[in-house]
């Protein structure tokens, strides 16, 4: 069972340096993200904004991270660009995970041709490099966000069904399983009330680990070219613009580039200070 909420694995998680600095650097960007219209000094240049008087200008006091190309103000940008990406962590998540878990927990219960089959197919798409099937999902469909989320979707469930079906078969002759099948509980009541409780602390510390590595696929496609459509801030696009204009306009590339790697940073931080509650406490 979990055991993040309670007091002893807090201690234990506190006890981690690097993964209350993770859990606090995160906390800031999310805080960021939530409250741009708020916290951003130009909320309307994460729209559809010019202003040809302050083009291309350096880093100043009156614009930190210096101006792009249309005038449009680079830290703005940025934590708007945060807000897009911490959406597409989650909803990529959120869709692939939940299926990624329910066919490793059927694959690896349910001897026979269905956990057969389920497996061959995960294997197959295991075998494509993930920006390489993410790429030609979205070169066959509309360049949109929703899309996107999809296509990466698509690509993230089978890791989560071969990690779980492996430990699912380990876990289906445990006694507590056998106990569970003897006094007439059904599939679905071992699946999800017996098994699935104790593999939520490694599906939990995937998860979080999971979620800045989309944050960076998504950034490549969107550095391809694959992303968002302007004037949408991407950190991706930002960074694929701005590139361009080295060394010169450094700022335009560096920002945005240092943005994805501290949320990355954040959540790679917080999910190893998770496994290492979750490895402790089993």
């Amino acid at each position: 069972m979990l055991g993040i909420f309670n007091s002893r694995a807090w201690y234990r998680y506190r006890s981690e340096p690097l993964a209350v600095f993770g859990l606090g650097l995160l906390s800031a960007i999310v805080f960021l993200a939530v409250l741009a219209p708020v916290v951003t000094p130009y909320p309307e240049h994460a729209g559809r904004f010019v202003d040809f008087g302050n083009t291309s200008r350096p880093p100043s006091a009156q614009h930190w991270f210096g101006t792009d190309l249309v005038g449009r103000d680079v830290l703005t940008r940025v934590i708007y660009g945060y807000r897009i990406s911490l959406v597409i962590g989650f909803v990529v998540l959120g869709l692939a995970a939940p299926l990624g878990v329910t066919l490793g927990l059927v694959a690896g219960y349910m001897s026979g041709r269905t956990g057969t089959v389920i497996m061959r197919i995960t294997d197959v798409f295991l075998a494509i490099p993930a920006l390489v099937l993410a790429m030609a999902v979205l070169g066959v469909l509309e360049r949109t966000l929703l899309n996107g989320l999809l296509a990466l979707a698509v690509l993230w469930w089978p890791w989560y069904t071969r990690m779980v079906y492996n430990q699912t078969r380990t876990l289906r002759h445990e006694e507590f399983v056998v106990a569970a099948q003897v006094v007439g509980a059904s599939h679905l009541h071992i699946l999800f009330r017996e098994i699935l409780p104790n593999l939520l602390p490694s599906v939990l510390t995937k998860f979080t680990l999971d979620l800045g590595f989309v944050i960076l696929v998504a950034s490549a496609l969107s550095f391809l070219g694959l992303g968002v459509e302007p004037p949408t801030p991407d950190l991706g696009s930002m960074v694929a613009e701005g590139a361009t204009y080295q060394p010169d306009m450094w700022w335009l590339p560096v920002f945005p580039g240092l943005a994805i790697l501290l949320v990355v940073l954040a959540f790679n931080l917080v999910g190893d200070g998770l496994r290492s509650v979750f490895g402790e406490g089993r």
